[in-house]
C-alpha cells in the first residue's frame, strides 16, 4: 500500500510541476535581495515604505501611508532604509518637496542610514545623467507639485525641461 501511496504522489507531483513555471536562478536571486533589503524597509518611488501597497484584482494597487492616501499604482522599490517609518510625508513638488526626499532628509536628521537599491541614471531614455532628483509626472509628461501615478527619478536637466521650472521659487 505504502508503494501505491507513493506513486500516486508523484503522479501528483508530476502533474503539478511543469504549470509551475519558475527560473529558480531568479528566485534564489530575489530570496537574496530579500535577505540583504527586508520588505519591510524598502521605500517606493512615491516615497512611501512598500508595505504602503495594496492589491485588489479588481482596483489593481492602492498606496496609504498612514492617513495619507497616494496616486502610487505601481509599487518600485527604490531606497532601502534602516527605518523606514519614517517614509510617511505628503509630495508638494519635487526633490527636497517630494516625498522620498523628505522621508531621507528625516531618516538621516534621525540618524538612520539608507542606500539606493536601484541603477540611479535619469529615467529618460539615452540620459546617462546621474545627478538626479525624484519627480511626480501627470498624464503629460509635465512636473507637477502634487502626487501622481508616477513618480520617476529624472536629472535636473530634464526637470526643468518638464516644467519643473514653474515650480521653483
Amino acid at each position: 500500500m505504502p508503494e501505491e501511496e507513493n506513486q500516486i504522489n508523484n503522479e501528483a507531483v508530476e502533474a503539478i510541476t511543469p504549470r509551475f513555471a519558475m527560473n529558480e536562478g531568479s528566485a534564489m536571486d530575489y530570496v537574496r535581495f530579500l535577505q540583504k533589503y527586508p520588505r519591510n524597509k524598502q521605500v517606493c518611488i512615491c516615497g512611501h515604505n512598500i508595505n504602503s501597497h495594496t492589491y485588489s484584482s479588481q482596483l489593481g494597487y492602492a498606496c496609504r501611508s498612514g492617513n495619507i492616501w497616494c496616486e502610487c499604482d505601481t509599487p518600485m522599490a527604490v531606497y532601502a532604509a534602516s527605518d523606514a517609518r519614517v517614509f510617511k510625508r505628503s509630495t508638494h513638488g519635487y526633490g527636497r518637496r517630494h516625498a522620498l526626499g523628505l522621508g531621507i532628509a528625516t531618516l538621516i536628521e534621525r540618524g538612520g542610514t539608507g542606500e539606493w537599491i536601484m541603477d540611479m541614471v535619469c529615467s529618460i531614455r539615452d540620459c546617462n545623467e546621474t545627478n538626479l532628483t525624484v519627480a511626480c509626472l501627470d498624464k503629460d509628461g509635465q512636473v507637477v507639485p502634487q502626487s501622481t501615478k508616477h513618480s520617476v527619478l529624472i536629472c535636473h536637466n530634464h526637470a526643468t525641461i518638464f516644467g519643473a521650472w514653474k515650480l521653483i521659487q
